[in-house]
């Protein structure tokens, strides 16, 4: 069990103080503003879920940095434009860790609110949480924090986003042109097919212009999954997914097919250009794409998409309710 502390501060990968690590598997360096804009994004995401977990009492969050001047309030990575979207994650992960009276507290970093020195000190803060200054040159370092307050740089945690394949981020991708690819693979469980399960797909299909190929995890590759007992047959799953996609998307073919391993069709077929993946299984496509270039295919592109209401969103929780709304129909 991790151990926790009463009060926290968190700091914000801050997008002009970003230092990319990118050395991806196919060797290339080069990386567009979208795909770093979406890395810290993802990145951000995955500190504000180590921040609940660390938190005992109260978890403070800003960004890297000093304050901003009043001819930077516009930048689009302020905490005046992420705010409101910073506080539902940390709602959603404190219900998924069951931390509902968790004092979260967004400071924005305008000249308005108090400084992070300020914060430090009135609020007694015990841990400072950041990315390290490998990933952040403005995080704070050891040096520039009173004797009583730990750090913890989480560098390591962040390398799935941060420090190796590029990636697009579907969810960024609202205002900006969207790619089209001609075959497209994703893959997944697709137990008690839910919103989470539709998003991904329709993302998919959104972007495909010739071929979906739908990789549906087999039996076998249950085997060391919890509650497998309680999972749908893959023949009820495979029928779910076909159905939803056939209701949604013409023009294009389907292939939906068993997965027996993690990499199915996506390290057989060359021809393959792009795979669509949440922003949890990241690492799931770099594997598939070393595997790739192991058999001198092409690297995948690859499109992720934000995972959101963790707590609800899941095909355990779908299944627990439906069991009860059955429950209450038999009362």
């Amino acid at each position: 069990m991790t151990e926790q502390t009463a009060v926290v501060l968190l700091e914000l990968i801050n997008l002009k103080s970003f230092v990319p690590q990118w050395t991806s598997a196919s060797g290339e360096s080069s990386i567009s503003t979208e795909q770093v804009e979406s890395a810290v994004l993802l990145a951000n995401n995955k500190l504000l879920e180590i921040g609940i977990q660390q938190a005992e009492e109260k978890l403070l969050v800003t960004y890297t940095g000093g304050q901003l001047s009043s001819d930077d309030v516009d930048d689009s990575f302020s905490l005046r434009n992420q705010m409101p979207d910073i506080y539902n994650v940390l709602w959603d992960f404190c219900l998924a860790q069951d931390k509902i009276e968790l004092d979260c507290r967004v400071f924005m970093n305008t000249s308005e609110f108090k400084s992070k020195a300020a914060i430090i000190k009135e609020n007694k803060v015990q841990l400072v949480i950041n990315a390290g200054t490998l990933i952040d040159s403005a995080c704070l370092a050891r040096s520039a924090l009173p004797k009583s307050v730990n750090l913890m740089e989480t560098s390591k945690d962040l390398m799935d986003y941060v420090g190796r394949d590029r990636y697009m981020l579907y969810d960024h991708y609202l205002t900006n042109p969207m790619p089209k690819y001609e075959i497209i693979c994703l893959g997944g469980t697709f137990d008690q097919l839910h919103n989470g399960h539709k998003k991904l797909l329709t993302v998919a299909m959104h972007m495909c212009t010739k071929k979906l190929i739908i990789g549906v995890t087999g039996t076998e590759m249950l085997q060391k999954k919890k509650n497998r007992s309680m999972i749908q047959s893959l023949e009820e799953r495979m029928g779910n997914v076909e159905n939803f996609v056939h209701s949604m998307r013409t023009g294009i073919t389907f292939d939906i097919c068993e997965l027996m391993d993690p990499w199915g069709p996506a390290i057989v077929l060359p021809e393959i250009q792009a795979i669509v993946v949440s922003s949890e299984t990241i690492g799931g496509a770099r594997m598939i794409n070393e595997k790739r270039i192991e058999k001198n295919m092409k690297p995948l592109e690859t499109m992720a998409v934000m995972r959101s209401n963790i707590h609800t969103l899941s095909s355990t929780f779908v299944r627990k309710h439906s069991k009860m709304s059955v429950l209450s129909n038999n009362l």
